[in-house]
């Protein structure tokens, strides 16, 4: 796939009943999941995607990740 940089807002949704979080450098890169989905959750149009909430990762939660 190729990079949208200018696009790239990291997402992370959590599992409704386990809590368990899953974390993505783009909602592009969300493997099993529709990009429309998780922003409809985001944005609050929807109250969950696939058994997730989403919501955008913080910039500490962004230098977390990247490097893990």
């Amino acid at each position: 796939m190729k990079e949208i940089p200018s696009r790239q807002m990291a997402v992370i949704g959590t599992n409704e009943k386990t809590g368990e979080e899953v974390y993505f450098k783009s909602a592009y890169y969300a493997s099993g999941f529709h990009r429309s989905g998780i922003k409809e959750a985001i944005s609050g149009r929807a109250k969950s995607h696939r058994g997730y909430t989403w919501r955008y990762a913080t910039k500490k939660e962004r230098e977390y990740y990247s490097s893990h």
